[in-house]
C-alpha cells in the first residue's frame, strides 16, 4: 500500500514538472524572443463593416467589376509581406479573364483566373513597399490582352467570390532595415490622440551642451506633433514610468575610439527607447544636429542600426522650408510662400501642395469675410475622364471644394480654372497650413483604380496668390497676447536664436521637464527649429551681452537671480478692472524693487499661483528680460501653457496672475492683470467666439445687443410693477385720515 502511494506521489510530481516545463517553454521563452519573431495579422477584407461578420460570397461581373476595402496599419509595426487569398468560381465566361489588385492607387499585380467547372484557390502576392498607415485595396477584373478597364457589357460574365477572403499581413517590431527616417512616429506615437509623454534620462549634472541637445529635441518633435501635445519627464536618474523615452547614454572616459551612436530599443507595452551615447555634451549636440537632418525630408541616405545604408524620404512638392509671415495688407504668391506651385503626378492619390505661413497674433476684423484665396489652376485630362475635384483645407478644415470638368478636346488636353474663395480667420491661428489637393473618383464600372497613368500636370499658376491687402481694421492685444499664441514676447520673432533661457536649477526634475516642455510648445509654431537654444544656469550664466533673457525657475531661484533685476527703480501699478493686492504680489513687488530680505519661502510657496509671467524690456539697447515663475510641487509638471486642456478657461485663471513691464527712461512699471489662457486654435476663445458669430450671422452682434436690451427691459419692467404694486397694498392698509 506505501509502496502505491508512493508511486502515485512520484506520478504527481513527473505531471507537475512537465506542466510547469511547458508553462515556462510556451510563455517565457516567446517572451524573450518577441522582439525579433514577426506576427502574422489576417484581415478579411469581405467583411461587413456594420456587422463585422463576413457575407457568403462576393459577386463581380461586367457592371461591378471592382471592389474596395479601407484598413489601417500600425505605424509601430513595419510590414515585411502580404499575401491576398481567397476561392472563387466563374460563371457564363469562356474568354480569359483575370483579376487585377491595386493597392493605394498603385496595380501591384495581374493573375488569370481558372474559368473551368469548380471552384477554385486564388492567392497572390503584394510587396511589403505599397503599404501605409491608411490603406485603400481594390479588387477587379480585365480581360488579358486588352489595354482598357472591362466596359460595361451586357456579357454574362460573373465571378463569384466566396467568403471570408483574407490578406494575411506579416508585420515585425524590428524589420531588418529599420530607418531612422522613421524615427519620430515610434516616439510620438501619433495613433493615440492623447498627449504624448516622453520621458528624458539626462546624465548625472549635465552640462550646457546636453542641455542644448535635449532642448533642440525637444522643439524638433514640438514642430513634427504641431496641433499636438508633448510632456516631458526629464530627470537625471532612473524613470519607473511606462512611456517611451530619450535617453542621453555616456560613454566610459577610456573609450577612445567610439563615435556618437543612435538606436532604438524596443520596451515592454509597445514603448520605445531612443538611446542617444557620446562622452560629452558636445557629441550629444552633434548627434541631434546629424539625426534631425537625416531623419528631415530631402536628407539624403540614413542609416539603419543594422549599418545598411538606405536611401531617405524626399521632400515633397511645395514643403515650406522656413517661416513665411502674412500680414495685413500683403499680398503674397504661392511661390513666396511654399518655393514652388507645380505638381507632377505619377499615382494616386497625388501629393498635396503644402502652403505653411504665419500671421499676426490676434489678427481681428469685423466686416472682412475673411483670407482671399485667389487661384489659378492649370491641369491636363484625367486618363479615361475619370471625375477629378480641387480640394482645399486649412488647418484640416475643408473650405473650399471644386469639381475639374474634362475637355475631351482633340487639340488640347489643357483646362484652367480660376477663381476666389475666402478663409474665415475663425479656421486660421498664428501658425497656418492650406493645402491644395487633387482627388478623384473612379468610375464603378472600371477596375483602373487609378486614372492618372503616365504623368498628369496640375500647376497652380504665378497669378495665385493669398490676400489680406483688404484687411484694414484689424487689432492685436497687448505684447503679452505673444505669449498666449505660442509666440516669443520677449522677442517679436518666431526664433530663439537672440534669447538665453536662464534655468534655476541644473539638476531638479521640474526645472527640466519645464524647460523641455516650453521648447516643445514654441516648437509647434515653427517650421524648421533646427537651431539649439542656449540653455544656461541662472546661478553661473557668463556673458549674456545684449540679449534676451527668460528665467524659468521657482521664487527661491529667482531670489537668488534678482541681480538682474536689481538695477531698475519699479513703480508698481494694477489694473484697475482687475485689482490683484495679495501677499505675492507686494512680495514679488519687493523682490522686483530689490528691497527688504525675502522671509521664509514655504508660506508663500505653498499659496502663489502655478506660475507667473516678467518681462522687462529695454527699447534703447533692444534687449528683454523675461522670466517665468513655476510653484514646487511633487507632481509630474504640466507642459506651460497648456492649450489644449478641456476645462473652461475662467477655471485655469483662478489665483493666476501675469506680469509685464515698461521702461520709461530711467524708471521701469510694472502692470499687472488677469487674463484667460489660450484655446487650441491659438486664438482667444470670446474672440474666436466674437469672429465666428460676427461672420456666420452677419446680424449676429445687433440681435444679441437688441436681445439684451429686450431681456433687460422685461426684467426692468418686472422689477417696477412688483414696486408699484407693493406700494399700492401698502398705500391702502394705511388708514385715511
Amino acid at each position: 500500500m506505501k509502496k502505491t502511494r508512493r508511486q502515485e506521489k512520484r506520478v504527481k510530481v513527473s505531471l507537475s514538472s512537465l506542466l510547469l516545463g511547458f508553462f515556462a517553454f510556451f510563455f517565457l521563452c516567446p517572451q524573450a524572443e518577441s522582439a525579433e519573431t514577426p506576427r502574422i495579422q489576417v484581415i478579411p477584407f469581405l467583411s461587413d463593416i456594420a456587422t463585422g461578420s463576413p457575407p457568403d460570397f462576393l459577386v463581380l461581373d461586367s457592371l461591378h467589376s471592382f471592389y474596395q476595402r479601407d484598413f489601417p496599419v500600425s505605424s509601430l509595426w513595419v510590414p515585411l509581406s502580404a499575401r491576398l487569398s481567397f476561392t472563387y468560381r466563374v460563371v457564363g465566361e469562356r474568354r480569359p479573364t483575370g483579376v487585377l489588385v491595386t493597392l493605394n492607387g498603385q496595380v501591384v499585380s495581374r493573375k488569370r483566373l481558372r474559368t473551368g467547372e469548380g471552384i477554385h484557390h486564388f492567392s497572390l502576392p503584394i510587396p511589403a513597399e505599397y503599404f501605409l498607415e491608411d490603406n485603400h485595396l481594390g479588387i477587379g477584373l480585365y480581360h488579358p490582352g486588352a489595354r482598357h478597364c472591362i466596359l460595361p457589357t451586357r456579357s454574362r460574365l460573373r465571378v463569384k467570390i466566396f467568403g471570408p477572403g483574407a490578406l494575411t499581413l506579416t508585420e515585425s517590431f524590428l524589420p531588418p532595415v529599420l530607418q531612422l527616417s522613421r524615427l519620430p512616429f515610434p516616439i510620438l506615437d501619433l495613433r493615440s490622440g492623447q498627449p504624448a509623454t516622453i520621458g528624458v534620462l539626462l546624465p548625472d549634472n549635465p552640462d550646457r551642451q546636453t542641455l542644448r541637445a535635449a532642448g533642440l529635441l525637444a522643439l524638433w518633435l514640438g514642430s513634427l506633433n504641431r496641433f499636438g501635445e508633448i510632456r516631458f519627464d526629464a530627470s537625471t536618474g532612473p524613470v519607473g514610468r511606462d512611456e517611451n523615452r530619450i535617453v542621453f547614454e555616456k560613454e566610459p572616459e577610456t573609450s577612445r575610439t567610439s563615435i556618437p551612436k543612435a538606436r532604438l530599443e524596443k520596451r515592454a507595452g509597445h514603448h520605445f527607447s531612443l538611446v542617444l551615447t557620446g562622452r560629452n555634451g558636445s557629441d550629444y549636440l552633434a548627434l541631434v544636429h546629424d539625426l534631425i537632418s537625416r531623419s528631415s525630408p530631402g536628407s539624403g541616405a540614413v542609416h539603419s542600426p543594422g549599418g545598411q545604408q538606405v536611401d531617405g524620404v524626399r521632400p515633397g512638392p511645395g514643403a515650406p522650408t522656413e517661416t513665411v509671415w502674412l500680414r495685413p495688407g500683403e499680398k503674397k504668391t504661392l511661390d513666396e510662400l511654399s518655393g514652388t506651385s507645380t505638381l507632377y503626378v505619377t499615382g494616386f492619390p497625388p501629393p498635396p501642395l503644402n502652403v505653411g505661413f504665419m500671421l499676426p497674433p490676434a489678427l481681428f476684423t469685423w466686416n472682412s469675410p475673411g483670407l482671399g484665396v485667389h487661384y489659378r489652376l492649370i491641369h491636363d485630362d484625367p486618363w479615361q475622364g475619370a471625375r477629378t475635384f480641387l480640394r482645399i483645407l486649412a488647418n484640416g478644415h475643408q473650405v473650399f471644394f471644386k469639381d475639374l470638368t474634362p475637355a475631351f478636346s482633340e487639340t488640347s488636353r489643357l483646362r484652367r480654372v480660376s477663381g476666389v474663395f475666402h478663409i474665415p480667420f475663425y479656421d486660421l491661428g498664428r501658425q497656418n497650413q492650406v493645402q491644395f489637393q487633387i482627388g478623384s473618383v473612379q468610375p464603378v464600372n472600371q477596375v483602373c483604380a487609378t486614372p492618372f497613368f503616365g504623368k498628369t500636370r496640375y500647376r497652380l499658376s504665378g497669378q495665385s496668390f493669398l490676400d489680406l491687402s483688404g484687411t484694414y481694421r484689424w487689432g492685436s492685444l497687448p505684447d503679452l497676447s505673444a505669449f498666449l499664441h505660442w509666440g516669443y514676447p520677449f522677442t517679436g520673432h518666431p526664433d530663439l536664436s537672440g534669447t538665453v533661457i536662464l534655468l534655476g536649477s541644473f539638476s531638479d526634475r521640474q526645472d527640466l521637464s519645464r524647460s523641455l516642455n516650453l521648447l516643445a510648445r514654441w516648437g509647434t509654431m515653427i517650421i524648421s527649429p533646427w537651431r539649439a537654444p542656449d540653455i544656461r544656469n541662472a546661478n553661473n550664466p557668463g556673458p549674456v551681452d545684449n540679449k534676451s533673457r527668460l528665467f524659468i525657475g521657482t521664487f527661491p531661484e529667482a531670489f537668488r537671480a534678482r541681480r538682474d533685476f536689481s538695477d531698475v527703480p519699479v513703480n508698481w501699478q494694477t489694473d484697475g478692472v482687475f485689482p490683484i493686492e495679495d501677499v505675492k504680489m507686494r512680495f514679488l513687488k519687493n523682490f522686483l524693487e530689490g528691497r527688504g530680505v525675502m522671509p521664509r519661502p514655504d508660506p508663500f510657496l505653498r499659496n502663489t499661483a502655478d506660475h507667473m509671467v516678467g518681462e522687462y524690456r529695454f527699447p534703447a539697447s533692444g534687449r528683454v528680460v523675461a522670466f517665468v515663475l513655476f510653484r514646487k510641487t511633487g507632481q509630474i509638471p504640466r507642459p506651460f501653457l497648456s492649450i489644449l486642456d478641456r476645462t473652461r478657461p475662467e477655471n485655469q485663471d483662478r489665483n493666476r496672475s501675469w506680469l509685464w513691464s515698461k521702461r520709461d527712461g530711467n524708471e521701469m512699471t510694472v502692470f499687472s492683470r488677469r487674463v484667460f489662457l489660450s484655446s487650441g486654435s491659438g486664438h482667444l476663445p470670446f474672440l474666436t467666439l466674437l469672429r465666428y458669430v460676427s461672420y456666420k450671422f452677419r446680424i449676429g452682434l445687433f440681435l444679441l445687443v437688441a436681445g439684451g436690451i429686450v431681456l433687460l427691459t422685461v426684467r426692468a419692467d418686472r422689477f417696477l410693477a412688483g414696486v408699484m404694486d407693493r406700494r399700492m397694498e401698502d398705500s391702502k392698509r394705511r388708514p385715511f385720515g
